[in-house]
């Protein structure tokens, strides 16, 4: 038996994950809050890189987890869009707590589309790219292959101190302009259920992982953060649709065939 646990903000990991699910016959569910008992021989956690560190909900879900498998193969595949290095060693270092360890785990780039530095660009460029990276990944996990992981280091805690999600209530620096029509897309494809929509005002709970979901997503192009989102495009994985990554991050899981 197989399970993958994703987050996924834009569509980019669920995309992975999905990919990986498909190979090895393993089903793919979102990383939700609660005490879960994994008894699956074949373990994944795919999910995007933030400031060169997990989104904190990435590593709350594993610190949680309870794998109770003997001798579990466990992967992890960490998407990014800039630099990083290191980043499945926080995984590595959680798994540790609880007495289990990585086989493997690999780091494959993806769109960039963190939109308040950058912005996004060359979309079916990169999706190629994307395939490409993830042809060695899938054969690696389906043979079971072993791969020492990189360090979680120095490096990552100095550049992880200046992320945004750090300050607890950096969702303060959301607006929402009248473009708005309280569609409540926002609110359903919030990984973490931080966005209530009500008739007069959109409300934001103060656990916001950052992951900038709300914005890519909004139909109206309503939501910003701080300026550096202003007038940028916005972007969602192509072969993941808006309802199934609403579905997904609502709590519905997405079976693989093997």
């Amino acid at each position: 038996m197989a399970v993958i646990y994703c987050f996924s903000a834009t569509g980019n990991s669920l995309y992975v994950a999905k990919q990986i699910g498909e190979a090895i016959g393993g089903q793919v569910l979102p990383m939700k809050n609660g005490n879960i008992n994994c008894i699956d021989e074949v373990i994944g956690f795919v999910f995007p890189t933030y400031y060169w560190g997990l989104p904190y909900q990435v590593e709350r879900f594993i610190s949680e987890l309870t794998i109770t498998s003997q001798n579990p193969y466990i992967f992890a595949v960490a998407t990014y869009g800039g630099a990083v290095k290191g980043i499945c060693g926080a995984v590595e270092k959680l798994l540790i707590q609880k007495g289990q360890h990585l086989s493997y785990s690999k780091q494959l780039k993806a769109v960039e589309n963190y939109i308040p530095s950058y912005k996004v660009n060359d979309t079916q460029g990169m999706e190629n790219k994307v395939n490409a990276q993830l042809k060695p990944i899938i054969e690696a996990v389906k043979s079971n292959q072993t791969i020492k992981v990189e360090s979680y280091t120095f490096i990552n805690k100095i550049i992880y101190k200046f992320f945004p999600a750090k300050e607890k209530n950096c969702d303060q620096y959301f607006t929402v302009s009248n473009q708005c029509n309280h569609c409540g897309t926002c609110s359903k494809v919030c990984p973490v259920e931080n966005i209530i929509v009500e008739e007069a005002e959109i409300q934001f709970q103060h656990h916001c992982e950052h992951c900038l979901a709300c914005i890519h997503a909004c139909p109206q192009v309503a939501i910003e953060w701080k300026k550096g989102t202003v007038g940028k495009e916005r972007f969602r994985n192509r072969h993941i649709s808006l309802k199934e990554l609403m579905l997904f991050n609502s709590g519905t899981s997405i079976e693989g065939k093997e």
